[in-house]
C-alpha cells in the first residue's frame, strides 16, 4: 500500500520585537535562536519558519502567505509612540479583521501589543514579575492548557515572566484565560464568531460541557520559549542596572531557580494546537 501523504508544514512568521543582550545572548543565542529552539522542542509536526525584524523594518507577513504568526517578546513597551511600535499595532489591528484566517499567537511584549492593536491597553505595572509564576485558571484557560501533566495543580500553570508592563483589563471581544497575583490579564482568546455574532458571544466562556470554539487569537504574558538558562542573567544584568529592584533579584535568587515550569508543555500545546489550527 502507498504511504499516507506527509503532512503540510505549518507556516509560521515570526515578528522579532526585540532581542536578548549581554549574558543571555552568549548563554543562549538571539531571539531567533531561542523560538526555533522551542518550537523545534514542542512541535508536534513539521513547520516552516520565516523570521520578520518589525523593529527595523516595516516589511510584515502577506497572510495569504501564512498559517500562523507568533509575536515575541521586547524590551519596549506597547504602548509607546515610537513608529516601528505603532506601525506594528496598525498592521495587527488590519490583519485581525481582514485576515481572519491568519491564527494569531503573541508571548509577553506580543501579548500586548495585541491588546493594543484589539482596543485594549498596556500600561506599566507597580512592579516586576519574574521567573516561573503561578497562574490561576479560570474554567476556560484550564480548558485551553489541557489537564495538568503532573505535579502541579489543575487550576494552575507555572510560566517564566520577564515584565513589568502589563494588560490591566480584557481588551474587546476577548475571554480571560488566567490571572497572577501582580497582573489580572496573565492570557486571552479571542474566538472565531459565528457571522455577525460578537467574538464574546459564546458560551464555552462560562460553560465547560459547552463546545470549545475555534481559536483566532492566544496571547499570553508569560514566556514560554525562556528556560532559566534565559531568566537568571537577564534578572542579574537588569538588577545590576538598577532597572529591576533588590528586592525582587533576590526574590528571584531565593525562589525562583530549579523550578519546573509549564512552557514547553501545557502551554506549548495550547500555542501549537491554535497555529494548526487544532484548537
Amino acid at each position: 500500500m502507498p504511504s499516507p501523504p506527509a503532512p503540510s508544514p505549518t507556516r509560521i512568521a515570526l515578528l522579532i520585537c526585540g532581542d536578548l543582550t549581554g549574558p543571555a545572548l552568549e548563554a543562549n543565542g538571539n531571539y531567533l535562536q531561542v523560538y526555533t529552539r522551542f518550537l523545534e522542542d514542542t512541535a508536534p509536526g513539521p513547520f516552516v519558519l520565516t523570521p520578520f525584524y518589525v523593529v527595523t523594518s516595516e516589511v510584515y507577513p502577506d497572510p495569504a502567505m501564512y498559517d500562523a504568526l507568533l509575536i515575541t517578546g521586547s524590551a519596549s513597551s506597547a504602548y509607546d509612540a515610537t513608529p516601528w511600535i505603532v506601525s506594528l499595532a496598525a498592521y495587527l489591528a488590519r490583519v485581525v479583521v481582514d485576515a481572519p484566517a491568519l491564527r494569531i499567537v503573541g508571548i509577553c511584549f506580543g501579548h500586548q501589543i495585541l491588546a493594543r492593536a484589539l482596543g485594549g491597553a498596556c500600561v506599566p505595572n507597580d512592579g516586576w514579575e519574574v521567573g516561573p509564576t503561578r497562574v490561576q485558571l479560570t474554567p476556560l484557560g484550564a480548558r485551553v492548557f489541557g489537564p495538568a501533566d503532573g505535579g502541579e495543580e489543575e487550576g494552575e500553570i507555572v510560566i517564566q515572566q520577564m515584565h513589568r508592563d502589563h494588560v490591566p483589563a480584557l481588551p474587546p471581544g476577548c475571554v480571560l484565560l488566567g490571572a497572577s497575583a501582580r497582573a489580572p490579564v496573565q492570557g486571552i482568546v479571542r474566538f472565531y464568531a459565528p457571522e455577525g455574532a460578537s467574538p464574546t458571544t459564546t458560551t464555552a466562556a462560562t460553560d465547560d460541557t459547552a463546545p470549545l470554539p475555534p481559536i483566532h487569537i492566544l496571547a499570553v504574558q508569560g514566556h514560554p520559549e525562556f528556560a532559566e538558562s534565559v531568566v537568571a542573567p537577564l534578572v542579574a544584568t537588569r538588577a545590576a542596572s538598577g532597572a529591576i529592584d533588590g528586592a525582587t533579584a533576590a526574590a528571584y535568587e531565593a525562589h525562583g531557580r530549579g523550578v519546573r515550569d509549564d512552557g514547553r508543555g501545557r502551554v506549548a500545546r495550547a500555542v501549537w494546537g491554535v497555529m494548526r489550527g487544532e484548537m
